[in-house]
């Protein structure tokens, strides 16, 4: 059935309804199963609950949505069972981290029961719902759909929304955008890509680039699994006039890349990295047009040639206190130290002409190697150069041979261009820090604080970017 009319009357499901509240190029849509019956919510309620704290957290979770004033086990509770839906409806809202949420109740007494609960008032109408304030913030009631929203105007927008129908989501749009990932899954994220990057304006310059002009939805899955949580990922990019050699990572190396996984850090691996160094110099050019070409010519080096002379696999550690370490094979390390050499004796002389100062690579003293110390004005200083043939940055100028010495190992059934391996706190800080202003900040924290080690990797073709990753709760 398609969508008419007001709460749910005619939609296609209780998902379809609440979906229905945002326009269809919503930036960030979340929905979360609280069917009690479901074998997804038992199976992620029975992991949530095996570790302290967790039944708080699964509480705090709704919290960051429901007005604070209202009672969970007397008023809350008893709308459960639906999809609940959580989204961000334009750009706005996602600059102010406002949301609109929706549910449907199980019939249109329980969200009446609501109303009639302690602490809630009837302040208003709209589009034939009735809004109600309570501590903490505001909600409507539309039939059998509760309606909650951090501010009225974006209350009553989402409820214009739903009465005009037009251009609004649908449960169609969702599940195309997460056809690939498992649809049991009890918690599933939505992103249209297109209308995040043009909510920042940093980065409309970068929109020129074939691979991100392609960019379509992101689609994320969270799945318990036994003891540990499996994530999936689908970045879907229109693949009409993209070539393999428009993506940020390479497609379908000979092999999967192996992984330096230092103690208490994050590690990756990364496949043909000279694909990821040629994506960053379009990138780059794009946003500042012709600048890559005029720091070319000042410090007389080609980033392609660069690129070509990194050898078949890079690796990266990411740590808990931001600082990295990276490390490279080289196919020409004496091409890379002249390259070096020239940077190091150029770079004040070009900084100093444009009137940029404390930019400098300054030598290091260390026999048999091509070190130097790169400084940045409040910036962290950072050790670059060529050891025993092999590229290595890292903050720590002492790591530099160890760096260059360690050796990678192989994981256990990866597969892909990027292999990741280590702390799955670091990765989900990536993957979720644009849920924060959705979510809130502190559930998120709340969420990280049990996430263990995380395994797992990146495909690409000109379709998308899938991922799998499976983490452990300590």
């Amino acid at each position: 059935m398609l969508v008419a009319g007001c709460g749910s009357e005619e939609a296609a499901s209780p998902l379809d309804a609440a979906l229905g509240y945002l326009p269809s190029n919503a930036p960030m849509v979340a929905v979360v199963t609280t069917d009690p019956d479901d074998p997804g919510f038992q199976a992620l309620h029975q992991l949530v609950n095996g570790f302290p704290g967790g039944a708080q957290l699964a509480e705090n979770a709704l919290g960051t949505v429901l007005p604070a004033g209202l009672d969970f086990e007397d008023q809350i509770a008893p709308l459960l069972g639906n999809d609940l839906v959580v989204g961000v409806p334009d750009a706005e809202a996602l600059a102010e981290e406002g949301f609109v949420a929706a549910i449907q109740a199980p019939d249109s007494d329980a969200a009446q029961a609501l109303a009639d609960g302690t602490g809630v008032s009837e302040v208003g109408e709209a589009e034939g719902a009735t809004i109600y304030e309570v501590e903490g913030g505001t909600l409507a009631i539309d039939d059998d759909i509760v309606l909650f929203a951090d501010t009225r105007e974006r209350l009553e927008a989402a409820l214009v929304q739903r009465a005009e129908e037009d251009g609004s989501l649908d449960q169609q749009i969702f599940d195309e955008a997460l056809a690939d990932l498992p649809a049991d899954a009890p918690v599933r994220v939505y992103a249209d890509a297109p209308a995040i990057l043009a909510a920042i304006p940093e980065v409309q310059q970068a929109r020129s680039v074939a691979w991100i002009a392609a960019l379509e939805t992101l689609g994320l899955a969270l799945s318990p699994e036994g003891d540990r949580l499996g994530l999936e990922l689908d970045l879907a990019t229109d693949p009409a006039g993209l070539t393999d050699a428009d993506l940020p990572i390479a497609a379908s190396p000979g092999a999967p890349p192996r992984v330096l996984a230092r103690s208490g850090e994050l590690g990756a691996g990364i496949a043909e990295p000279g694909q990821t160094l040629r994506f960053g110099k379009l990138v780059a050019d794009a946003l500042v047009p012709g600048g890559v070409g005029l720091v070319e010519s000042q410090l007389g080096i080609d980033v392609d040639e660069l690129a070509r002379q990194v050898g078949d696999e890079a690796f990266l550690s990411l740590g808990a206190d931001g600082g990295f370490a990276l490390r490279a094979d080289l196919r020409d390390p004496r091409g890379f130290e002249a390259a070096l050499a020239r940077i190091a004796r150029l770079l004040p002389l070009i900084t100093a002409a444009v009137g940029i100062e404390g930019i400098a690579l300054d030598p290091v003293d260390a026999p048999g190697d091509a070190l130097y110390v790169l400084r940045v004005p409040d910036r962290a200083p950072l050790t670059v150069g060529v050891v025993g043939g092999i590229l290595v940055a890292v903050e720590d100028p002492g790591q530099a041979a160890e760096l260059a010495g360690a050796a990678p190992r192989a994981v256990p059934g990866a597969e892909g261009t990027v292999v990741v391996r280590g702390d799955g706190q670091l990765l989900l800080e990536q993957v979720l820090s644009p849920l924060a202003g959705l979510l809130g900040g502190p559930l998120v924290n709340a969420f990280l604080e049990p996430i263990g080690d995380v395994e797992g990797s990146l495909e690409a073709d000109t379709s998308g970017i899938r991922g799998r990753f499976t983490l452990t709760l300590e």
